[in-house]
């Protein structure tokens, strides 16, 4: 239990994070904008609101994206998950995946079908995947 506790990585990075807000709201607001541009188009091929809500909300569970990205300033990797702020841990599960921008210096960790649930910020974006994948993410 306690080799599951043991820290991996370790980081705060506020500087990084606040460099990157726009791409982040740009990203959310791409993804709502194309979500009702999906409703609507749903509603006009069924010709009411109800089914095509029905069916808006299912792929919103399933399939779309989630606007909302976990960005965390501080967080500490751990085998089991990530610790963000200190406040809540976000466990890491079979079919998780990991990948790296190095240009905007983060790691995305991805669901096999919703995509990109948690950006974690660093300045060795190689080493924190390397991490991930080896340690983690196995």
């Amino acid at each position: 239990m306690e080799k599951d506790k043991e820290i991996l990585y370790e980081a705060e990075i506020e500087q990084l994070k606040s460099a990157d807000k726009g791409r982040r709201i740009f990203r959310t607001i791409l993804i709502f904008v194309l979500e009702i541009l999906f409703l609507l188009g749903l509603a006009l091929i069924f010709g009411n609101i109800l089914v095509p809500a029905i069916i808006f909300m299912i792929c919103v569970l399933i399939f779309i994206p989630s606007p909302m990205l976990i960005a965390p300033s501080k967080y500490r990797v751990m085998k089991h998950g990530i610790d963000c702020d200190g406040r809540r841990t976000i466990p890491f599960k079979k079919g998780y995946k990991a990948n790296m921008n190095l240009q905007r210096k983060f790691v995305s960790i991805l669901h096999s079908r919703r995509g990109e649930l948690i950006r974690l910020y660093t300045n060795e974006p190689k080493k924190l995947l390397s991490i991930i994948r080896n340690s983690a993410l196995k």
